[in-house]
């Protein structure tokens, strides 16, 4: 929740989520295992939620397209998936270790190959 107060956001557990409780919102963003590797099937969402107008993340990163990231592209919401995480972390740790800012193709590649996604 302290999360959500710089930029005016409002976070609510899964289960009043789920529940309909929602209220108006613009983005979901799943920072649970839910939806991983062996469980692939698996969604912290139901599709029923979503909106074309959304934009939905999902930190999970095996496989990189999850069940969640599937149904909101069908939905047609906006999507992140977990991997520009992963790189965008490692991006921001390698400037501050460095002191120099590394090319994000070559973060990425390292990733998918890390992860045997490519």
């Amino acid at each position: 929740k302290s999360m959500g107060k710089p930029c005016q956001c409002t976070a609510m557990s899964t289960a009043a989520f789920q529940a309909g409780d929602a209220g108006d919102f613009d983005v979901v963003m799943n920072s649970t295992s839910v939806g991983m590797h062996p469980n692939e099937g698996d969604t912290p969402v139901h599709s029923d939620l979503l909106r074309e107008s959304m934009v939905v993340f999902d930190a999970v990163y095996n496989p990189r397209e999850t069940r969640l990231l599937r149904e909101a592209k069908a939905k047609g919401c906006a999507v992140v998936d977990g991997v520009e995480m992963f790189v965008g972390q490692a991006l921001k740790q390698y400037e501050l270790w460095t002191g120099t800012k590394p090319p994000k193709a070559v973060m990425e590649d390292a990733v998918l190959r890390g992860l045997k996604l490519k």
